[in-house]
């Protein structure tokens, strides 16, 4: 065993060293954009390396640099803290500035403008760890764009052009600063990713609402375990964080009132759903709407469309699906099988020639519909499941079968 280690070991030492052994500079080329006072310089290069899976390979990048009046610009020494990489990643144009600015880093991001006949660079966010992120937070009729992360640009990026950032007033860099563009202000916040009521919001998903008077920023939040032995009484939150304060509070929820599968689930129409700003005395908060009705219960499609799932269901919704399907193609219950692969909590129906799977998962207290996976391939399974899948969810939206669902 210690044999085996000591050579899975001397490979992977040894794969490194002929990766950067080969790792070698063949081409550049450079183009410039000018903005204002700066002139923006793009050095496309293409470097041959050796992949443990295809060989040698090329591979093509962006390295950028700013000048400021035909020198180079300089950035702190906290630029590349974590990256391999000596160069800035990226360069954007901050459209809507009051004056020529421009954003520029790789993990750590800094703003740059002229003040009084100089250039001025100051840090945004300077890190280490993570990927950069932007996010305007209220370019949508006053609530978040999606997030994106700030990698190196390659080939397809880049190439003869300098992204521009516009749309909004509000600028969330790597959920640590909010800039606002019109006045170049940055506020700092939750620079040390602390809990608020023991729920952590720091995820790739970013913002997901901004408040009515734009100081409130929302975000989804996890419960952390690592640091309790409590339980907590729902597992997810939305965190609503004043970015002015530097401080925050948390909304929990149930995902089974909220009709939500899981958090990754969380977007704008769910939230304006469930939840709603109110205003007091010039002060807005969040707070989950008092719905008189429940919205109903409705599947979902999932893996591309191959699969119906319907979640928080008690196990009798296997056997309304399936006589579901025996009423609307007015079948025999012969055609019902016995699983082949999850046992007694799988059947199968037998439908126009073809095996789906009606599959109960009582761990999950989830409903399956897929093709059962014994089956031959054919291109006629996806419509099926639709078929099937839309007409039960129109069931569903009548108010059909929802005494079939899990109450919180």
């Amino acid at each position: 065993m210690k044999i085996s280690v000591i050579i899975i070991t001397i490979l992977a030492i040894a794969s490194i060293i002929i990766f950067n052994s080969f790792r070698t500079r063949v081409s550049s080329t450079i183009k410039n954009v000018a903005h204002g006072p700066f002139t923006i310089q793009m050095e496309k290069f293409s470097t041959r390396s050796y992949n443990m899976n295809y060989g040698m390979v090329t591979n093509v990048s962006i390295k950028y640099s700013v000048l400021y009046k035909g020198n180079q610009v300089q950035f702190s020494k906290n630029l590349q803290n974590n990256t391999g990489y000596s160069h800035i990643w990226r360069v954007y144009i901050l459209a809507d500035a009051p004056t020529p600015t421009l954003i520029a880093g790789s993990q750590s991001l800094y703003l740059i403008r002229e003040e009084n006949g100089s250039v001025v660079v100051k840090p945004l966010d300077e890190q280490g760890y993570d990927f950069a992120s932007l996010q305007f937070l209220d370019p949508d009729k006053g609530q978040p764009a999606k997030s994106f992360k700030v990698f190196m640009a390659n080939d397809q990026d880049g190439d003869g052009k300098v992204d521009s950032l516009k749309g909004g007033d509000y600028l969330l860099v790597n959920q640590h600063t909010v800039l606002h563009i019109p006045t170049l202000k940055k506020y700092v916040m939750n620079k040390n990713n602390n809990l608020v009521d023991n729920y952590s919001f720091y995820n790739d998903a970013g913002a997901i609402a901004f408040s009515p008077d734009k100081k409130w920023i929302a975000f989804t939040g996890d419960f952390a375990t690592y640091n309790t032995n409590d339980e907590p009484k729902y597992e997810n939150a939305i965190v609503v964080y004043n970015y002015e304060r530097d401080k925050g509070y948390t909304v929990p929820f149930s995902k089974i009132n909220t009709r939500l599968k899981n958090q990754f689930y969380i977007n704008r129409t769910w939230f304006e759903t469930y939840f709603e700003w109110i205003e007091q005395n010039g002060v807005y908060t969040l707070q989950l709407k008092k719905l008189t009705k429940q919205p109903y219960w409705q599947g979902a499609y999932e893996d591309e469309g191959k699969v119906y799932e319907i979640n928080y269901a008690k196990p009798e919704i296997q056997k309304t699906l399936i006589d579901f399907i025996l009423k609307r193609y007015n079948l025999s219950a012969d055609t019902i099988k016995p699983g082949d692969e999850y046992s007694t909590d799988e059947l199968n129906i037998m439908v126009n020639g073809l095996k789906l799977a009606v599959w109960y998962r009582k761990d999950d207290r989830q409903l399956i519909f897929m093709k059962n996976i014994y089956a031959p391939e054919s291109e006629a399974y996806i419509p099926m499941i639709h078929e099937i899948g839309d007409a039960f969810n129109k069931a569903l939206s009548e108010g059909k079968y929802q005494n079939h669902f899990i109450e919180d």
